[in-house]
Protein backbone atom coordinates (compact mmCIF):
# COMPACT_ATOMS: atom_id res chain seq x y z
CA UNK A 1 0.00 0.00 0.00
CA UNK A 2 3.07 2.39 -0.02
CA UNK A 3 2.39 2.65 -3.71
CA UNK A 4 -0.59 4.81 -2.37
CA UNK A 5 1.34 7.07 -0.26
CA UNK A 6 3.84 7.94 -3.41
CA UNK A 7 0.87 8.18 -5.57
CA UNK A 8 -0.54 10.74 -3.16
CA UNK A 9 2.64 12.71 -3.56
CA UNK A 10 3.28 12.60 -7.17
CA UNK A 11 -0.40 13.85 -7.72
CA UNK A 12 0.82 16.93 -5.72
CA UNK A 13 4.11 17.79 -7.63
CA UNK A 14 2.35 16.97 -11.02
CA UNK A 15 -0.57 19.21 -10.11
CA UNK A 16 0.39 22.50 -12.36
CA UNK A 17 -3.44 23.90 -12.40
CA UNK A 18 -4.47 24.04 -8.83
CA UNK A 19 -2.39 26.95 -6.22
CA UNK A 20 -0.32 26.35 -3.28
CA UNK A 21 -2.96 26.03 -0.66
CA UNK A 22 -5.39 23.92 -3.30
CA UNK A 23 -2.46 21.45 -3.36
CA UNK A 24 -1.93 21.28 0.03
CA UNK A 25 -5.36 20.59 1.42
CA UNK A 26 -5.92 17.53 -1.39
CA UNK A 27 -2.18 16.28 -0.24
CA UNK A 28 -3.12 16.19 3.66
CA UNK A 29 -6.67 15.17 2.65
CA UNK A 30 -5.52 12.57 0.53
CA UNK A 31 -2.77 10.97 2.99
CA UNK A 32 -4.88 10.93 6.18
CA UNK A 33 -7.02 9.28 4.52
CA UNK A 34 -4.40 6.44 3.83
CA UNK A 35 -3.20 6.63 7.33
CA UNK A 36 -3.29 2.75 8.38
CA UNK A 37 -1.06 2.04 5.65
CA UNK A 38 1.79 4.64 6.08
CA UNK A 39 5.72 3.76 5.80
CA UNK A 40 7.80 6.66 6.86
CA UNK A 41 10.10 5.86 4.24
CA UNK A 42 7.25 6.44 1.52
CA UNK A 43 6.25 9.83 3.67
CA UNK A 44 9.90 11.13 3.65
CA UNK A 45 10.50 9.93 0.08
CA UNK A 46 7.25 12.03 -1.04
CA UNK A 47 8.30 15.00 1.01
CA UNK A 48 11.47 15.41 -0.83
CA UNK A 49 10.32 14.89 -4.50
CA UNK A 50 7.66 17.55 -3.60
CA UNK A 51 9.61 20.10 -1.81
CA UNK A 52 11.82 19.81 -4.89
CA UNK A 53 8.93 20.29 -7.21
CA UNK A 54 6.93 22.66 -5.51
CA UNK A 55 10.18 24.84 -4.47
CA UNK A 56 8.37 28.44 -4.67
CA UNK A 57 5.21 27.46 -2.70
CA UNK A 58 6.77 28.14 0.66
CA UNK A 59 3.62 26.77 2.39
CA UNK A 60 4.61 23.11 0.67
CA UNK A 61 8.52 23.20 1.47
CA UNK A 62 7.46 23.98 5.21
CA UNK A 63 4.81 20.77 4.90
CA UNK A 64 7.68 19.07 3.47
CA UNK A 65 10.35 20.26 5.97
CA UNK A 66 7.85 19.46 9.04
CA UNK A 67 7.47 15.65 7.56
CA UNK A 68 10.73 15.15 7.01
CA UNK A 69 11.54 15.94 10.94
CA UNK A 70 9.28 13.31 11.56
CA UNK A 71 11.11 10.10 13.33
CA UNK A 72 7.75 8.08 13.44
CA UNK A 73 4.51 7.21 11.97
CA UNK A 74 2.37 8.53 14.63
CA UNK A 75 4.39 11.99 14.44
CA UNK A 76 3.53 12.44 11.02
CA UNK A 77 0.07 11.42 12.10
CA UNK A 78 -0.24 14.15 14.71
CA UNK A 79 1.51 16.91 12.17
CA UNK A 80 -1.22 15.93 9.31
CA UNK A 81 -4.31 15.85 11.43
CA UNK A 82 -2.91 19.30 13.13
CA UNK A 83 -2.36 20.41 9.59
CA UNK A 84 -5.49 19.52 8.07
CA UNK A 85 -7.79 21.25 11.36
CA UNK A 86 -5.74 24.41 10.47
CA UNK A 87 -6.65 24.30 6.79
CA UNK A 88 -10.23 24.27 7.23
CA UNK A 89 -10.11 26.97 9.51
CA UNK A 90 -7.81 29.39 7.72
CA UNK A 91 -10.54 30.67 5.19
CA UNK A 92 -12.81 31.73 7.67
CA UNK A 93 -9.56 33.52 9.76
CA UNK A 94 -8.66 35.28 6.53
CA UNK A 95 -11.83 36.73 5.50
CA UNK A 96 -13.30 37.93 8.79
CA UNK A 97 -9.40 39.61 9.41
CA UNK A 98 -9.68 41.49 5.85
CA UNK A 99 -13.45 42.10 5.95
CA UNK A 100 -12.57 45.64 8.09
CA UNK A 101 -9.33 46.27 5.98
CA UNK A 102 -11.29 46.21 2.42
CA UNK A 103 -15.22 46.65 3.34
CA UNK A 104 -15.45 49.79 1.88
CA UNK A 105 -13.57 49.30 -1.43
CA UNK A 106 -16.44 48.54 -3.86
CA UNK A 107 -14.25 47.42 -6.44
CA UNK A 108 -11.37 44.90 -5.45
CA UNK A 109 -8.48 44.62 -8.39
CA UNK A 110 -6.80 40.98 -8.15
CA UNK A 111 -4.49 39.11 -10.01
CA UNK A 112 -3.67 35.41 -10.80
CA UNK A 113 -5.43 32.67 -8.71
CA UNK A 114 -5.47 32.49 -5.29
CA UNK A 115 -7.72 30.43 -2.95
CA UNK A 116 -6.77 33.18 0.16
CA UNK A 117 -8.15 36.02 -2.00
CA UNK A 118 -10.93 34.13 -3.24
CA UNK A 119 -11.53 33.50 0.82
CA UNK A 120 -11.35 36.84 1.45
CA UNK A 121 -13.89 37.78 -1.52
CA UNK A 122 -16.37 35.48 -0.48
CA UNK A 123 -16.41 36.50 3.13
CA UNK A 124 -17.08 39.86 1.93
CA UNK A 125 -20.16 39.02 -0.29
CA UNK A 126 -21.02 37.03 2.45
CA UNK A 127 -21.35 39.41 5.24
CA UNK A 128 -23.36 41.67 3.17
CA UNK A 129 -20.75 43.85 0.50
CA UNK A 130 -22.36 44.90 -2.57
CA UNK A 131 -18.80 45.50 -4.80
CA UNK A 132 -17.28 44.14 -7.79
CA UNK A 133 -13.95 42.17 -8.72
CA UNK A 134 -11.28 42.79 -11.59
CA UNK A 135 -9.24 39.52 -11.95
CA UNK A 136 -5.99 39.85 -14.47
CA UNK A 137 -4.50 37.61 -15.78
CA UNK A 138 -1.40 37.53 -13.92
CA UNK A 139 0.89 36.31 -16.43
CA UNK A 140 -0.13 33.24 -19.55
CA UNK A 141 -0.43 30.53 -16.70
CA UNK A 142 -1.23 32.60 -13.40
CA UNK A 143 -5.02 31.07 -14.22
CA UNK A 144 -6.94 34.42 -13.40
CA UNK A 145 -9.45 33.56 -15.77
CA UNK A 146 -10.32 30.66 -13.60
CA UNK A 147 -10.44 32.28 -10.57
CA UNK A 148 -12.94 35.01 -12.09
CA UNK A 149 -15.25 31.96 -13.19
CA UNK A 150 -14.95 30.42 -9.55
CA UNK A 151 -16.11 33.67 -7.79
CA UNK A 152 -19.06 34.13 -10.54
CA UNK A 153 -19.91 30.86 -9.53
CA UNK A 154 -20.60 31.78 -6.59
CA UNK A 155 -22.90 34.94 -7.06
CA UNK A 156 -20.16 37.62 -7.44
CA UNK A 157 -19.76 40.30 -9.46
CA UNK A 158 -16.43 39.67 -11.40
CA UNK A 159 -14.56 40.53 -14.97
CA UNK A 160 -11.81 38.72 -16.08
CA UNK A 161 -9.24 40.87 -17.71
CA UNK A 162 -5.90 40.90 -19.37
CA UNK A 163 -2.56 42.52 -16.94
CA UNK A 164 -2.27 45.55 -19.75
CA UNK A 165 -6.19 47.01 -18.48
CA UNK A 166 -4.60 47.48 -15.21
CA UNK A 167 -4.57 50.94 -14.92
CA UNK A 168 -8.17 51.75 -17.10
CA UNK A 169 -9.80 49.96 -13.51
CA UNK A 170 -7.58 51.67 -11.07
CA UNK A 171 -8.41 55.00 -12.64
CA UNK A 172 -12.16 55.64 -12.35
CA UNK A 173 -12.27 57.80 -9.29
CA UNK A 174 -16.01 57.37 -8.66
CA UNK A 175 -15.45 54.08 -7.49
CA UNK A 176 -13.00 53.47 -4.00
CA UNK A 177 -10.91 50.78 -5.72
CA UNK A 178 -8.39 48.63 -3.33
CA UNK A 179 -5.87 46.06 -4.74
CA UNK A 180 -5.83 42.35 -2.85
CA UNK A 181 -3.13 39.56 -4.07
CA UNK A 182 -1.79 36.27 -2.42
CA UNK A 183 1.37 35.66 -1.82
CA UNK A 184 3.58 32.14 -2.26
CA UNK A 185 5.77 33.18 0.27
CA UNK A 186 7.02 36.28 2.32
CA UNK A 187 10.67 37.20 3.33
CA UNK A 188 11.90 39.87 4.87
CA UNK A 189 11.75 42.28 1.98
CA UNK A 190 9.90 41.09 -0.62
CA UNK A 191 6.50 38.74 -1.27
CA UNK A 192 6.31 36.28 -4.10
CA UNK A 193 3.55 36.67 -6.25
CA UNK A 194 2.51 35.47 -9.99
CA UNK A 195 4.14 38.26 -12.48
CA UNK A 196 2.64 40.98 -13.15
CA UNK A 197 1.89 41.28 -9.31
CA UNK A 198 5.21 44.18 -8.69
CA UNK A 199 3.34 46.56 -11.39
CA UNK A 200 -0.16 46.17 -10.45
CA UNK A 201 1.18 47.56 -6.81
CA UNK A 202 3.43 50.09 -8.57
CA UNK A 203 0.39 51.13 -10.23
CA UNK A 204 -1.75 51.40 -6.99
CA UNK A 205 1.13 53.05 -5.15
CA UNK A 206 1.11 56.19 -7.56
CA UNK A 207 -2.68 56.32 -7.39
CA UNK A 208 -2.73 56.25 -3.42
CA UNK A 209 -5.13 53.19 -3.62
CA UNK A 210 -5.14 50.46 -0.84
CA UNK A 211 -2.56 47.73 -1.53
CA UNK A 212 -3.86 44.18 0.69
CA UNK A 213 -1.42 41.23 0.38
CA UNK A 214 -3.20 37.96 2.17
CA UNK A 215 -1.42 35.04 3.02
CA UNK A 216 -0.86 32.73 5.94
CA UNK A 217 2.49 32.96 8.07
CA UNK A 218 3.50 29.73 7.04
CA UNK A 219 4.83 31.03 4.00
CA UNK A 220 7.15 33.84 5.88
CA UNK A 221 11.20 32.19 5.03
CA UNK A 222 14.01 34.91 4.70
CA UNK A 223 15.50 36.88 2.13
CA UNK A 224 17.94 34.07 0.54
CA UNK A 225 15.48 31.57 0.52
CA UNK A 226 12.98 33.52 -1.43
CA UNK A 227 16.08 34.39 -4.31
CA UNK A 228 16.49 30.59 -4.04
CA UNK A 229 12.99 30.17 -4.91
CA UNK A 230 13.06 32.50 -7.91
CA UNK A 231 16.37 30.59 -9.20
CA UNK A 232 14.53 27.18 -8.51
CA UNK A 233 11.58 28.71 -10.84
CA UNK A 234 13.57 30.18 -13.29
CA UNK A 235 15.80 27.12 -14.04
CA UNK A 236 12.40 25.28 -14.30
CA UNK A 237 11.34 27.04 -17.17
CA UNK A 238 14.59 27.85 -19.15
CA UNK A 239 13.96 26.90 -22.72
CA UNK A 240 15.66 25.50 -25.31
CA UNK A 241 17.22 28.53 -26.37
CA UNK A 242 19.04 29.07 -23.62
CA UNK A 243 16.20 31.95 -22.26
CA UNK A 244 14.16 31.68 -19.56
CA UNK A 245 11.13 32.93 -17.82
CA UNK A 246 9.32 33.02 -14.71
CA UNK A 247 6.10 32.78 -13.77
CA UNK A 248 6.84 34.43 -10.76
CA UNK A 249 8.05 37.41 -9.13
CA UNK A 250 9.19 39.37 -5.89
CA UNK A 251 7.67 42.52 -5.08
CA UNK A 252 8.62 45.26 -2.32
CA UNK A 253 7.28 44.71 0.93
CA UNK A 254 7.32 48.83 0.59
CA UNK A 255 4.44 48.85 -2.08
CA UNK A 256 2.52 46.77 0.76
CA UNK A 257 -0.27 48.76 2.98
CA UNK A 258 -1.54 45.84 4.97
CA UNK A 259 -0.62 42.02 4.90
CA UNK A 260 -3.84 39.97 5.88
CA UNK A 261 -2.80 36.64 7.97
CA UNK A 262 -4.76 34.14 10.11
CA UNK A 263 -3.14 35.85 13.08
CA UNK A 264 -4.34 39.39 12.17
CA UNK A 265 -3.32 42.52 10.33
CA UNK A 266 0.21 43.24 9.57
CA UNK A 267 1.87 46.57 8.44
CA UNK A 268 5.72 46.85 7.10
CA UNK A 269 8.07 49.05 8.63
CA UNK A 270 12.64 49.31 8.89
CA UNK A 271 12.05 46.87 12.03
CA UNK A 272 10.00 44.07 9.32
CA UNK A 273 6.12 43.30 9.72
CA UNK A 274 4.44 43.98 12.53
CA UNK A 275 1.38 43.40 14.21
CA UNK A 276 -1.36 46.49 13.21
Amino acid sequence: MGSECRDAFDAAVSDDASGASEIERALVDRLLSLRADWRLDDLHGGARKLCDAKAAMANLTALSRDILSCKRVADAEELLVDRQRLIIELPHKLAENAGPVLQDCMRLVTLSRSSAVASVVLGLANGGWGGGVVVLDGSPSGRGQDQAEWLATQGLTVVSQPDATASRWLDDRDIKTGVVVGADAISESWFLNAAGSNLLFELAERRRLHRVMVAETVKLVDDARLERMMLSQEMAHESSCGRSWNPFEAVSNDLVAVWVSERGVHRFSADGWRMR
